[in-house]
């Protein structure tokens, strides 16, 4: 990633972009009605027999996954956009 991007900036607003969008995506689904969530995965533990407990980690990990991950590559971005602006050769 240090010799590799030419335009850091572009990138970072870029993946800055599409963390708003699985932002807004993720907020449209946690604002749904919490019975009617909870409700669904108690049906789909008697349908498929599996732990309550499991499909509620699956579930998370579903919705929260990708944020993180963008929010993880944010951080060196930045710092790349920085050091770029500030002309500095070495990272200490």
């Amino acid at each position: 990633m240090d010799g590799q991007l030419v335009n850091p900036l572009r990138t970072f607003a870029i993946l800055e972009s599409r963390l708003l969008g699985v932002n807004m995506l993720t907020c449209g689904l946690l604002s749904d009605d919490i019975s009617r969530s909870v409700f669904a995965f108690r049906k789909m533990v008697m349908v498929t027999g599996f732990p309550l407990l499991l499909l509620y980690a699956i579930g998370v990990f579903a919705v929260l996954s990708v944020p993180c991950w963008l929010v993880g590559a944010t951080m060196p971005l930045a710092a790349k956009v920085f050091q770029r602006n500030l002309s500095l050769k070495n990272a200490r």
